[in-house]
């Protein structure tokens, strides 16, 4: 499994606990706010989970930009990186 593969798993099981949305039904050109119904409060959980998992600073106005789960497997990538 490769490094991004793994991001991956990660920010899928993030969405399956703090959205609710089931880890198998997403892909990585899931939009967050059409196909998962991932609103900005939840976003705001979200990215607080993803910077204590991955200890990377992703930059708020760089969230408003992400609209699909490949855009943020992405960004956390090359915060890493």
């Amino acid at each position: 499994m490769t490094a991004t593969e793994k991001v991956y798993e990660a920010v899928t099981a993030l969405l399956e606990e703090i959205a609710e949305v089931p880890a198998d039904t997403v892909s990585r050109d899931s939009h967050f706010r059409d196909d998962l119904d991932v609103d900005s409060l939840l976003m705001v959980e979200l990215s607080a989970a993803i910077e204590d998992q991955f200890g990377v600073n992703i930059p708020d106005d760089e969230y408003g930009s992400i609209q699909t789960v490949g855009n943020l497997v992405d960004i956390i990538k090359r915060a890493q990186g």
